[in-house]
């Protein structure tokens, strides 16, 4: 399967991506929606993938001018889908790629990032125990949130929680859009 860079220095390159019943790259039209979002603020950005798949949201980060992405994926196979992605666009250097759990390596991280975008699997956020929503409780308190950060997060439609019911410190909801059968929740640090 491959996708395509929609925006950008690399726009209408391909991006090797993970096939089979698991898969599922985040849609370009929500793509394009979280770029739209972003255009004022996405020069010079250090983005956040988590849970990066592909790959496809950091490099399409970088092809619109962020100026470093870090990517976050645990499966192997995935990983190297990634790793070659990074490679073929040649943005090497402004790359970080990590691989492992999620809510592990994000308690390690230290730099501070302008835009996080986090596509998890959905059992994260339909489980009782809501783990993803524990990561968003964990990048409030931390100091990983540039000023005036934004968030995405996405998950199936119709949704297994409120996001304008959550309290933070510092995020606030800012609306959420549904694209086909998923939806794309907008935080933004105040």
């Amino acid at each position: 399967m491959s996708l395509r860079i929609i925006g950008g220095a690399f726009k209408g390159r391909l991006l090797k991506a993970p096939t089979g019943p698991l898969a599922r790259p985040t849609m370009s039209m929500m793509r394009k929606s979280v770029f739209d979002i972003c255009q004022s603020y996405i020069d010079g950005a250090h983005f956040l993938d988590v849970f990066a798949c592909s790959g496809a949201m950091g490099l399409e980060a970088l092809s619109r001018g962020a100026s470093h992405a870090t990517f976050i994926e645990k499966d192997r196979k995935t990983l190297q889908l990634l790793q070659e992605n990074v490679k073929t666009l040649g943005v090497e250097k402004q790359a970080t790629v990590l691989s492992g759990d999620v809510f592990a390596l994000v308690k390690k991280l230290s730099s501070t990032y302008d835009i996080i975008y986090i596509d998890p699997p959905y059992p994260l956020t339909e489980s009782p125990q809501k783990p993803i929503l524990g990561l968003l409780h964990f990048l409030d308190e931390s100091n990983l949130l540039a000023k005036s950060a934004t968030i995405f997060l996405e998950e199936r439609a119709p949704g297994s929680f409120d996001p304008k019911a959550l309290t933070f410190q510092k995020l606030q909801h800012k609306n959420t859009r549904k694209f086909s059968s998923s939806l794309l929740h907008q935080f933004a640090a105040v």
